[in-house]
């Protein structure tokens, strides 16, 4: 779930892999090489984290959801904002 917080050098990740992607939470639902960009829906979303073999998020809550159904994460906090710098601290030391 990184909607437009998606930073560009990530996106470039992204495209360079065989995996597909499903960003949620942007503004301008389109389909992009491997990666769909979705509007964000809590069902839908819940349902990609249940298939997925791994979750990026930026949000607290979308992180909070992906340890909820065991999934590994990278956690990128948004800059600028402390909740979420000080939300990936700790789930940096819980590991």
């Amino acid at each position: 779930s990184m909607g437009h917080l998606a930073p560009p050098d990530l996106t470039e990740v992204l495209e360079g892999s065989k995996q597909e992607f499903v960003i949620y939470g942007s503004k301008n639902p389109r389909k992009v090489k491997n990666i769909e960009y979705r509007a964000f829906n809590e069902a839908e979303f819940i349902k990609s984290l249940q298939r997925s073999p791994f979750v990026i998020v930026s949000a607290n809550s979308s992180a909070i959801d992906s340890l909820a159904v065991n999934k590994p994460l990278l956690y990128c906090p948004t800059k600028g904002q402390f909740e979420q710098k000080y939300c990936g601290k700790m789930f940096e030391y819980l590991g």
